[in-house]
């Protein structure tokens, strides 16, 4: 069913009311009547009818007046109207076409013409009504995609533009004639001989063409548009018009702009160009987004803007703004900085965010300002990016949106040049003390031995070196030992000139590097600087007490000339400072060198001799020295070395322990008699506690009380079968530690033994404050017993004599070591000694042999 047809009307004569709605209700339309011209007015108002049917003469309102009326009403100017004239009056006809009518029909009506001339109206109008909604649908399409249409004819002078054609070009004036002359004038000089050779190209051939150009407009900045036009031919194949469309393509430009330039400030990032130079590349991008105005970006720091960068704001104006406090009264930079949020000032003379700094912005004339913060990934503000212009100007979300980009791309470019630096400092510097690393020395050193070379001058390489450092990293902590590391490095500094070199190498080792001296002596005042500036003590989480250093100097150009022999040289004279007993300083001797040579050696093959396994234990026993019964088999280390057959201990002892390789020898050797008491024991074969020597470097710098612990869970031994030797350096080192230790051992089920005792100056005053459960008497006083006459009471006799007793006062066991002789063991019975050690009784043996021996006195 099609939709109803409205037709209004309007006639003061019922008859001839009565005559149009019948005829035309036969036809199918639906008839509203109005019999004077304010009834049709608000009929058409309320019921907007499809066509008017309009009488002429009518009281108080004629057909003319009605006619305007509808037309001014919303809507009216489409509704077709039809005006009943006279048969002989054409004024009327003239007057029905000024008020707006569409058409007219003279009285008397006909019934068939009256059908056929309302269809005829009707099916007209539909057309072009439709017509008219294309039209204003193409031009709304044109608009939302900025684009406009044109055509020209191949001789005529101006061209037919579309409204949004006008828009584009900024035409203003929609009464003024658009020539090719106007648009030339509008279209950047640098685009106009490309478009003017292939319109000549259009004119011969026909060939339509695409370019892009630019508009110029000095009040808003220059736009980017695309042209196409093709040629409409006659029927003999000339070009009869040219038309084409215009669309403004200024967003997607700025867009790829935005997009290249972004890109070129990422290759200068990648490339690590200069940060000042890619921030002024930053602000240049900006500027070909907003060319109207003035970018700049400001670094902060300090609560304050550290730079201005800008390539177009007057220096003066950059360098005033410079140190300003980050609020919100100076500036838009410095207030986006503080409140961490964009902030725009859209008339600087009167805004709260110039108020302390109005003179600057006033003095350069600069009536505008936005900015937005520099953020880090983080969080950090590490700056501001701004436009400020020389007009009012009112930031749009455009302008924001755009200038959040930039200052995340300026963020990670800060970013990057932060950790560019930072990696470059971390490469040439120690990361613990910030001291120039052994790199940087290296390098500085090849420099200042060249320069040495050229002009011949006394320069000297220090190798420091921290006393006992691994002990107390081992003992307080690894924590504890960076900042001990941190503040001798703070207290080295005090002591180095201007022009020297100090840099951490390693560890606890330093190397101060002193050139241009005029004396050796001032080599020897700078090394007595270092150790005094140790006196006082270092106060450090849970260490809290002195330390110590040992130095080793050589000397340019007497020692070497290259850093390698230089470090050598000083290496080997701290090493002999160090066995000196440390806390000294000592010149490089070529002397010196094979000392220490043949020490390394002994070291380099210790190490391989724990991963090849050429120690072993022997064992002697210790027996009752009236009934000779076994009390205990004493383990005694033995190296197998590979060429030189087996090494006495007292050559390669004292290597391990300076070197600390004691510990783990010593570890092996504390697990290895567990194992073997063990393996007897499977054997049957009768228990005996094995005694097992520990060095004070494995007493003192590790956890030696767990270390047995874990052996014996390990080994499956019974603690009562396990006696432990120490000396009395390990009680002399650390009293405190030394008695709380044996404390816990002896808690264990572990025998505990103060082994060469008597060797020591001072072993009797601290001997009853040790948990000892027996003494080991030095050797060297078994030795000097005068076994010829014993009455002569020697003084070693008399030492003897003394220890037996206080070993009787204190009620612990006592032992002698090195019993040689019949006669030894004889006085020793007579002066009270009970247990007896020695090769009277037996070498070391085996373990096999050992073994044997046990297995004899079941």
């Amino acid at each position: 069913m099609g939709k109803k047809i409205f037709i209004l009307v309007v006639d003061d004569d019922p008859g001839a009311r009565l005559l149009m709605k019948k005829t035309l209700e036969q036809t199918g339309f639906t008839v509203i009547e109005a019999e004077n011209g304010r009834k049709a007015v608000a009929a058409f108002e309320t019921l907007r009818p499809d066509l008017v049917l309009l009488d002429v003469n009518m009281p108080e309102m004629n057909g003319f007046e009605v006619c305007r009326r509808l037309r001014e009403n919303s809507g009216g100017a489409a509704v077709p109207v039809m005006i009943i004239t006279s048969a002989d009056a054409s004024e009327d006809i003239r007057r029905a076409y000024d008020a707006g009518a569409t058409d007219f029909m003279s009285k008397p009506i006909s019934s068939l013409i009256l059908k056929e001339r309302v269809s005829f109206m009707l099916r007209a109008c539909a057309t072009s009504r439709q017509l008219y909604q294309s039209k204003e649908l193409l031009a709304k399409a044109q608009a939302v995609a900025c684009m406009g249409s044109f055509f020209y004819e191949p001789n005529g002078s101006s061209i037919h533009v579309s409204d949004t054609f006008r828009t584009i070009f900024r035409l203003a004036d929609a009464s003024e004639a658009v020539t090719w002359h106007l648009l030339w004038r509008k279209i950047h000089s640098d685009d106009r001989a490309a478009l003017a050779h292939k319109l000549q190209k259009l004119q011969i051939s026909g060939d339509r063409f695409q370019q892009d150009v630019r508009l110029v407009d000095p009040d808003q900045g220059d736009r980017f548009a695309t042209l196409q036009i093709e040629a409409e031919t006659d029927n003999k194949g000339k070009a009869a018009r040219f038309i084409g469309i215009v669309q403004d393509i200024t967003e997607r430009k700025l867009s790829e702009l935005l997009e290249r330039d972004k890109n070129q400030v990422m290759q200068a990032i990648v490339k690590k160009e200069s940060l000042t130079k890619i921030f002024l590349a930053i602000t240049k991008l900006l500027e070909r987004q907003r060319p109207y105005s003035r970018a700049a970006i400001c670094q902060v720091g300090e609560g304050r803007i550290q730079t201005m960068l800008s390539t177009s704001l007057p220096a003066q104006f950059c360098k005033s703004m410079t140190g300003r406090a980050l609020s919100t009264g100076n500036g838009t930079c410095a207030a986006a900085a503080h409140l961490e949020k964009p902030v725009a000032s859209e008339n600087t003379a009167s805004s709260t965010f110039w108020k302390r700094s109005r003179d600057a912005v006033s003095a350069h004339g600069i009536l505008s300002s936005v900015s937005v913060p520099i953020i880090s990934g983080g969080g950090q503000v590490l700056g501001t990016v701004a436009l400020m212009h020389h007009h009012i100007y009112k930031a749009a979300p455009a302008d924001f949106d755009l200038m959040k980009n930039v200052a995340n791309l300026a963020a990670l470019a800060a970013e990057q040049h932060h950790l560019s630096e930072q990696l470059n400092y971390q490469a040439r510097h120690d990361y613990l003390t910030g001291l120039a690393n052994r790199a940087t020395l290296a390098h500085w050193l090849s420099q200042t031995l060249k320069q040495s070379a050229r002009n011949p001058s006394l320069g000297a390489y220090l190798l420091i070196d921290i006393d006992r450092f691994k002990h107390i990293n081992d003992s307080h902590g690894h924590y504890a030992g960076d900042r001990l590391l941190q503040e001798v490095s703070k207290r080295l500094q005090q002591c180095v000139r201007e022009g020297d070199v100090l840099s951490r190498v390693g560890g606890d080792e330093f190397v101060l590097v002193l050139s241009r001296l005029k004396h050796k002596q001032d080599a020897v005042r700078a090394a007595a600087r270092i150790l005094e500036s140790f006196h006082s003590p270092f106060m450090i989480e849970s260490f809290k007490g002195n330390i110590e250093a040992s130095i080793g100097i050589s000397l340019f150009p007497q020692d070497g000339m290259e850093g390698d022999v230089l470090h050598k040289n000083a290496d080997v004279a701290m090493y002999i400072a160090k066995n000196q007993g440390g806390n000294r300083f000592q010149f490089f001797d070529s002397k010196m060198h094979e000392g220490v040579v043949h020490r390394l050696q002994i070291e380099n093959e210790l190490r391989k001799a724990l991963e090849r396994n050429e120690f072993e234990l022997h064992y002697q026993p210790q027996l009752d020295l009236t009934s000779k019964k076994l009390m205990v088999m004493e383990a005694l280390i033995r190296w197998n070395h590979p060429e030189h057959g087996q090494v006495a201990p007292a050559q390669f002892i004292p290597v391990a322990e300076e070197s600390r390789l004691i510990i783990p020898i010593g570890r092996w050797a504390l697990r290895e008699a567990c194992r073997q008491n063990v393996e007897w024991q499977k054997k049957g074969l009768p228990p005996v506690r094995v005694a097992v020597n520990v060095s004070a470097v494995q007493f003192t710098e590790t956890n030696f009380v767990e270390s047995i612990r874990e052996t014996l869970e390990e080994t499956g031994l019974d603690p009562k079968w396990l006696e432990v030797e120490i000396t009395e350096t390990v009680v002399m080192k650390d009293l405190k530690k030394a008695r709380r230790d044996l404390q816990r051992i002896k808690k264990m089920g572990v025998t505990t033994t103060l082994d060469d005792f008597g060797s020591g100056h001072s072993s009797i005053t601290y001997l009853d404050q040790m948990p000892l459960d027996g003494i080991k008497i030095d050797k060297h006083f078994i030795g000097s017993i005068n076994i010829v006459n014993a009455l002569e009471k020697c003084k070693s006799h008399n030492f003897v004599k003394a220890f037996a007793n206080l070993a009787q006062d204190l009620q612990i066991n006592l032992v002698a070591e090195g019993i040689e002789t019949e006669h030894q063991r004889e006085i020793l019975k007579t002066l009270g000694y009970r247990i007896g050690q020695g090769f009277l009784f037996s070498a070391p043996l085996p373990a096999a042999d050992a073994g044997n021996f046990l297995d004899s006195i079941v």
